[in-house]
């Protein structure tokens, strides 16, 4: 965000999970716009927290939206985002489902103890239009279109960035970053390369 933004910029992120985008515009004099489907009650907390430290309050303005990504144009565009108005946008893409039910999205687990028993339960998404329940083509087709949604409201030097820990399916590195920069580059011209961070 302080790379690629100046204050008074617009950050955007279509799946702001807990809200960390917009917290870290707001905490540095940018405006953070995000979308969240699964997680809003905690997006909206930790948003509102920004405002009410006593030490350093947010400074910078937030549109939050519960809701789902698939509505990008709608979402912005009844929220006053206007096309070229987006200096970066900024998403933790989510991940495919693999080989079970479960997301592969931050697969945690918390470990239970009843009756002297411990057992594992495995985190997953409850809202079953959550991309992190998708797979296949079906995954694709949302991750092509959100982000390919995103660039209208993108202004000219605008940057996306795209944040994913590789999988490891069967025991081999699954490029998940590879295979979304891929995809997203192959259905548009808009966009160009700029380069990778592997953390």
């Amino acid at each position: 965000i302080q790379k690629f933004t100046n204050e008074g910029d617009w950050v955007f992120d279509p799946t702001v999970g807990t809200g960390t985008a917009i917290v870290e515009s707001i905490n540095h004099n940018r405006n953070g716009v995000g979308i969240e489907l699964e997680y809003p009650q905690i997006s909206k907390s930790n948003i509102d927290f920004q405002y009410k430290r006593m030490m350093y309050p947010a400074t910078g303005k937030n549109i939050f939206v519960n809701g789902d990504a698939r509505d990008i144009k709608k979402i912005l565009d009844s929220n006053g985002i206007e096309k070229d108005q987006l200096s970066l946008v900024l998403n933790g893409t989510p991940y495919p489902r693999m080989s079970s039910s479960y997301s592969s999205d931050a697969p945690q687990r918390t470990l239970r103890i009843k009756d002297g028993v411990k057992t594992e339960k495995t985190f997953n998404y409850e809202n079953q239009e959550n991309f992190g329940l998708q797979n296949g083509e079906e995954f694709w087709s949302l991750i092509r279109t959100m982000y390919i949604d995103c660039i209208p409201y993108m202004k000219k030097g605008a940057k996306m960035v795209i944040l994913i820990k590789d999988m490891v399916q069967r025991k081999k590195p699954y490029l998940l970053h590879k295979l979304v920069i891929d995809e997203i580059l192959k259905n548009t011209d808009q966009l160009k390369y700029y380069g990778s961070y592997i953390h």
